[in-house]
């Protein structure tokens, strides 16, 4: 098993997770969201999810993004003095990790059309309804003008709203959009702080530095909530995302074999077991297990252990959440039947070797070809496209401003120099037999499907 480990550990290098391209891939979206919070004066963006932790490909997953209202603000305590709508976090009879909002003060705030559109009276307070994604969608400046902002070009449609998030998708990338307002509860993380640790991981510096970050409300009620339609979620994306980024390789590559091996054999059976809960599956086992014992030799036995974790909480029926301890994630998501053939699942994977290093082995096909030198020459050539593309994005967020027209963006795009240049460069490593045509005699439909080809996972 230890051989396997290493050339597994070898394989994930190869096709595209070293940490040198996770690191740009997360640097990137950092800058592409410090470009977009340059044009929005309404809200932070917060890219999260597998692309901001830099562990999936372009075209690997979702496209998740929190906008945070900068002039919104909730408070365990209403705190009169402020300058922003202010609201109260009245957590009375709601589930664990998450609270109603009361409407506590305006003073210099506005209320924003899609804030006002959701306020609703009850029992002699005013809430806000938790159906602010529908409205998030209908009247803000930012749901209106989605079709501009698809940072690879395309032209993106809205799908749907499903539980906090709206949805967009565009030619191959589908977008999740999840708006939220800061909050501040300093008892959870005070509690999250003081829980005792035996691994030195989350490291003193990191804890206290976690302890300090706002956390974020979204609109969403837990399953079979008392306040099905006033009920919001507290999250801390920002901090979860620190946390993943402090992981080593090793670490980070337990994550990735786990969360493929989820989507390809636990999925099928509950699509509820989903990458947020083998996040928080990753994240419990890096605090319980000594470092030092992650290394590429024993990349499977780590990720077996993780497997075992997992399935001790679904006997239990208790996920405890990372950063809030009492919610338990599983609540309401995992039904009896499901819940039993996912721990059957599980028992055979790990009383059967074989059956696990087979299913690991197919996590990621590239594992039995990955050192011959023609499939390295096709990997180096897919990095170096990806990190053009990245680039291209983030020339692409440089021109936008969000008074043109569609037409005049277009336009703009083709005189900006730098964007102009990475295109090129782009499409004759996408198209090289094509590369000596003039730039406005470019075959796009021609490119953008064979570049989905090229990035798409294998």
């Amino acid at each position: 098993m230890e051989k396997i480990s290493r050339r597994l550990s070898r394989c994930l290098d190869i096709i595209g997770y070293r940490m040198d391209l996770i690191r740009c891939r997360r640097d990137m979206y950092s800058a592409l969201d410090r470009q977009l919070n340059m044009k929005w004066k309404e809200y932070t963006q917060l890219t999260a999810g597998s692309k901001a932790e830099g562990i999936a490909k372009y075209y690997e997953s979702d496209v998740d993004r929190l906008f945070i209202y900068k002039n919104v603000n909730c408070f365990e305590n209403g705190i009169s003095n402020s300058n922003s709508v202010v609201f109260h976090m009245d957590q009375v009879g709601c589930s664990p990790g998450y609270t109603r909002l009361i409407l506590s003060n305006l003073s210099k705030g506005k209320l924003s059309s899609e804030v006002s559109n959701c306020l609703v009276f009850d029992n002699g307070h005013t809430y806000i309804s938790n159906k602010f994604n529908e409205s998030f969608v209908a009247f803000s400046e930012y749901g209106r003008n989605a079709h501009k902002l698809d940072v690879n070009g395309s032209h993106a449609e809205f799908v749907r709203n499903h539980g906090p998030c709206a949805s967009f998708r565009s030619e191959n990338l589908k977008y999740d959009f999840v708006a939220g307002f800061k909050c501040t509860s300093e008892k959870l993380l005070q509690k999250w702080k003081q829980r005792k640790r035996t691994c030195n991981w989350p490291d003193p510096k990191l804890v206290n530095e976690i302890s300090t970050i706002n956390g974020t409300v979204v609109p969403v009620a837990n399953v079979n909530s008392r306040f099905p339609n006033t009920e919001w979620r507290i999250c801390f994306t920002q901090a979860e995302l620190l946390l993943v980024n402090s992981l080593d390789e090793h670490q980070i590559k337990v994550y990735l074999l786990l969360k493929q091996l989820s989507k390809a054999v636990l999925e099928p059976i509950c699509p509820a077991v989903s990458s947020y809960i083998v996040k928080n599956v990753i994240l419990w086992q890096a605090e319980n297990t000594p470092k030092k014992y992650f290394a590429p030799n024993c990349l499977l036995l780590r990720t077996i252990e993780a497997l075992k974790f997992l399935q001790d909480c679904l006997k239990s029926n208790l996920l405890r959440s990372y950063m809030i301890e009492d919610r338990n994630i599983f609540q309401g998501r995992i039904y009896e039947g499901q819940r039993k053939q996912l721990i059957d699942k599980i028992d055979q994977l790990l009383n059967k070797d074989e059956e696990f290093i087979n299913e690991s082995k197919k996590a990621f096909s590239e594992y039995e070809y990955f050192d011959t030198p023609t499939f390295i020459r096709k990997a180096e050539k897919e990095e170096q496209i990806e990190k053009l593309l990245l680039m291209q994005s983030l020339a692409y967020l440089k021109v936008y401003d969000r008074s043109y027209t569609r037409e005049q963006f277009l336009h703009c795009l083709g005189e900006d120099q730098e964007y102009s240049e990475l295109k090129a460069e782009l499409y004759s490593l996408v198209v090289p037999e094509r590369r000596n045509e003039p730039i406005h005699d470019i075959n796009f439909l021609l490119y953008r499907k064979r570049l989905f080809c090229i990035l798409q996972k294998h």
